[in-house]
């Protein structure tokens, strides 16, 4: 059937959609139920009404669409008009993955694991942040190699925990390439290419706007780990890349070397500007720095 939308994807006369949908719906397809449900959780040819919307998506949701399983967890979880009702909204995200849908293993996973909305289970939360990966969640990899690395739920397992934080930054989760660049430094052996690797992977982790993965890089450099030296202007680069993106030990290193000339020349007004702008975000050691 054709709903004949307009742009953005919505219906160019939505009354009508509003019609053929609620008459689909009624007939028991699930997704036209999930459909109807955000227009009338937009107020889109319908009176807004979100208790209506949350029935819509329930009943979408029953009826086997994942898609309204996570519009019914998230109009819940939000309480966007309607009771907020956490453990209902983990409830719901676990029936949207069991319907296909990966952020509802990954909501789930979240839940369990934080204790947010459900009993803390992390072992339960690793099984469900594998199956959002195995449906292509770059999240669902990344929360398992934690889980992997520090053996919370899962026996520790170094090696799958790379592995997994590799998928996630192969699939573009600028956290993942950070933590895979931490363990092959953490576990290198000696070997320089991995220690190169290390530095690849947090660079990589920078560049799709990682604070960490900055900082991890201008460390790196700064110290001159796996490289033949130092190499301080890099590190004030990347120092200064990570306190861009938010990391108060970004501005307090690129303030230390203002401060000490290393890579450049000294700038002491510069160095307290780097410190009152780590001491905002947060990084206490600064705080005196930036008088």
């Amino acid at each position: 059937m054709d709903y004949a939308r307009g742009e953005e994807g919505m219906p160019k006369d939505p009354a009508k959609a509003v019609a053929l949908f609620a008459e689909v719906c009624d007939a028991g397809f699930g997704p036209s139920c999930t459909r109807l449900g955000e227009m009338t959780q937009g107020g889109v040819g319908t009176p807004k009404d979100a208790t209506k919307a949350a029935g819509l998506y329930e009943k979408g949701c029953k009826a086997g669409d994942a898609d309204g399983c996570i519009d019914a967890g998230n109009l819940v979880y939000a309480g966007d008009g309607v009771h907020k009702d956490l453990a209902a909204a983990s409830n719901y995200y676990a029936l949207g993955c069991e319907a296909g849908s990966a952020e509802g293993c990954l909501n789930r996973g979240n839940s369990l694991w934080s204790g947010i909305g459900a009993a803390k289970d992390p072992t339960t939360a690793a099984d469900f942040f594998g199956k959002a990966c195995q449906k292509g969640r770059a999240q669902g990899c990344y929360q398992l190699g934690i889980a992997l690395e520090t053996g919370t739920g899962v026996e520790k397992d170094i090696e799958s925990a790379e592995m997994y934080h590799n998928a996630a930054c192969d699939r573009g989760f600028a956290a993942g390439c950070t933590r895979l660049g931490v363990l092959e430094e953490l576990n290198n052996g000696g070997n320089a290419k991995v220690l190169a690797d290390a530095l690849s992977d947090y660079r990589a982790g920078c560049e799709a706007k990682d604070a960490e993965g900055c900082l991890y890089a201008g460390n790196v450099y700064y110290k001159g780990t796996g490289l033949p030296a130092p190499d301080f202007k890099s590190a004030n680069l990347y120092f200064g890349l990570a306190c861009a993106a938010g990391s108060g030990q970004g501005c307090y290193f690129r303030g230390v070397t203002f401060q000490q000339g290393t890579g450049g020349p000294k700038d002491p007004a510069q160095a307290a500007a780097q410190f009152a702008k780590a001491c905002q975000l947060g990084f206490a050691k600064a705080c005196a720095g930036a008088q």
